[in-house]
């Protein structure tokens, strides 16, 4: 469940592990409460790139930091540049720096959308695998 996303378990690159959250064409939005405003200093969002299955990278994560939970600031965004690379499994991780107090934490990470031509499924939805977030 949406606990997978802060225990501290690292998923590996079999999907099946049980410790990564799945979504079948739809976006990660996931808002982590600190319990207090803190310096957020960075967020590291981890992915598993395996087009073989059908699970591919986002194209894009954001975050936004808020103080009151109502209000969100984007705090910076980093595209894909390492695209969706065939062969074995593998992870990916993702570091936004942020600089700045916060007591809430949004991570964004856009969905692939359908499986283009040259890969397996080809159509078919996408699927984006995510892991830990890690507030720093």
């Amino acid at each position: 469940g949406n606990a997978t996303l802060t225990d501290g378990i690292m998923g590996t690159t079999a999907f099946k592990d049980g410790k990564w959250l799945g979504f079948n064409g739809a976006d990660l939005n996931a808002t982590i409460d600190l319990q207090a405003s803190l310096h957020v200093r960075s967020v590291t969002a981890g992915f598993l790139c395996d087009p073989n299955s059908g699970i591919f990278l986002p194209p894009s994560v954001t975050v936004y930091t808020s103080t009151d939970g109502r209000h969100f600031d984007l705090a910076g965004e980093q595209p894909n540049d390492a695209g969706n690379v065939r062969g074995e499994p593998y992870l990916h991780k993702v570091r936004i720096r942020v600089g700045r107090n916060a007591r809430y934490v949004r991570v964004v990470a856009k969905a692939f959308g359908p499986i283009p031509d040259g890969y397996l499924f080809k159509g078919s939805m996408s699927w984006l695998f995510a892991d830990e977030v890690l507030v720093e």
